[in-house]
């Protein structure tokens, strides 16, 4: 039992230890003080609106496409980059054009006709991802 108590001891002052010589962000390996890579983590550290970018000794998050920072920030750090929101593209109501409706969907959006009508490019919808003309 002690040498279970001794070895557990040792493991904790070794990590301990490499935090304290080699500083955040930075592991301490054979080769010393190496960077600790956050974005490849299988949590994203970013949160899944947001791209993880690694750097020497750190990270840093930008906002994936169709969401933005309420900040106006292009880089955020990983408290800000949870504030990643969805832009809400069918405000603008003539996107879509006349008798349709623009259903918001994160990070895009699509239309689709209103009842009664049909497409004039035989689509059953339209969407901005796939680079199709509106209905």
């Amino acid at each position: 039992m002690r040498a279970k108590s001794a070895l557990l001891i040792l493991a904790l002052i070794s990590t301990v230890k490499s935090e304290t010589e080699c500083g955040v962000g930075f592991s301490l390996s054979e080769d010393g003080c190496v960077d600790d890579d956050e974005c490849a983590h299988p949590r994203p550290v970013c949160g899944p609106t947001a791209n993880c970018f690694n750097t020497h000794g750190s990270f840093y998050c930008q906002c994936k496409e169709g969401v933005r920072s309420p900040y106006e920030a292009v880089n955020l750090t990983f408290q800000q980059s949870a504030k990643c929101q969805d832009i809400n593209e069918c405000i603008d109501k003539d996107l879509c054009g006349p008798n349709t409706e623009c259903i918001n969907t994160i990070p895009n959006y699509y239309c689709t006709c209103n009842q009664g009508f049909q497409s004039s490019t035989e689509a059953s919808r339209s969407t901005q991802d796939t680079g199709e003309s509106h209905i």
